[in-house]
């Protein structure tokens, strides 16, 4: 099975969600570890639920994280 990739659209909406809906605002992991994410440790997108069992590509299932 092709690997399920989030479209551009759900990577901003997410991208924004993580701003707090404000462009000029800091991104902050989803994960619930607090972090900003700035330059060279994201944006990474993932699924909460793997796509492999049944996961969505929507943006309800779409978190974004910063790499560790």
């Amino acid at each position: 099975m092709p690997r399920a990739e989030f479209s551009n659209k759900t990577k901003l909406a997410a991208w924004l969600r993580c701003k707090g809906g404000d462009i000029e605002g800091t991104p902050i992991c989803e994960c619930g570890c607090g972090a900003k994410i700035e330059n060279g440790n994201g944006p990474e997108y993932h699924h909460k639920v793997d796509a492999w069992v049944g996961g969505s590509n929507d943006l309800d299932n779409c978190q974004v994280l910063r790499k560790k």
